[in-house]
């Protein structure tokens, strides 16, 4: 992955906690979805804590990474060549984009509703030799990506007209988020604004899916009223 993204040097920090941010939502949505899934024995609920694992996973070896190039840079540490750096950072950005597309193909398979793990291994094995044998890898996974967020947020669309449940308003809102933000780190090996911009996006994807989370609380409680 020849220069992924472009970080703008008074952003470089900020992005790390952003992350570490949405590292900490994702993992929360996984838990509340596995003690849902501990309940209804759900599978679509079960798949659904493993995408959100995986994303959340994706996030914390993205911040580590970034954590280590930063403190690398900032400390100008001796005995650290360029090239192992760079390996390095390419190492890490090779997990996060695999445990990201993975979390997104957890998330598509548990809207399919269907009990055929042969589906999923041909999502994920599909989506991953695209990226794998791309020239451009960062670029193709981000297409990737739209992809799947394309289908999850129409499938959120779909449920809302037929029910009109806000939680699901709800996530369909941090759905689109997530997707404008994927569309938008495509042009970011290029402008260091598309980066910038991107991860705002994500804040207010995640941010979105935080207030879902405190919605289905309050949903679940009246319910048992």
């Amino acid at each position: 992955m020849n220069t992924p993204y472009q970080v703008p040097a008074w952003f470089f920090g900020f992005d790390i906690g952003m992350e570490i941010l949405y590292a900490c939502i994702a993992a929360l949505i996984t838990y509340q979805a596995y003690r849902v899934y501990r309940i209804s024995a759900e599978q679509s609920i079960k798949h659904l804590a493993i995408g959100f694992g995986f994303i959340s996973v994706s996030y914390i070896i993205w911040a580590g990474v970034n954590s280590f190039i930063f403190a690398t840079i900032g400390n100008a540490v001796e005995g650290i060549c360029i090239g192992c750096l760079r390996e390095v950072g390419q190492g890490g950005l090779y997990l996060y984009t695999g445990l990201f597309i993975a979390g997104l193909v957890s998330l598509v398979y548990a809207t399919l509703h269907i009990k055929k793990p042969g589906v999923y291994y041909l999502l994920l094995g599909l989506s991953l030799t695209i990226i794998t044998i791309s020239i451009q890898k960062f670029a193709t996974s981000r297409v990737v990506a739209l992809f799947f967020l394309t289908y999850i947020a129409y499938h959120y669309w779909g449920c809302y007209t037929a029910n009109k449940n806000p939680c699901t308003k709800t996530l369909l809102i941090g759905f689109i988020f997530l997707l404008v933000s994927s569309i938008d780190f495509m042009f970011s090996p290029r402008f260091y604004q598309a980066y910038v911009i991107g991860h705002l996006f994500e804040l207010a994807a995640y941010g979105t899916f935080w207030y879902a989370l405190i919605q289905t609380k309050k949903y679940g409680k009246q319910k048992k009223n």
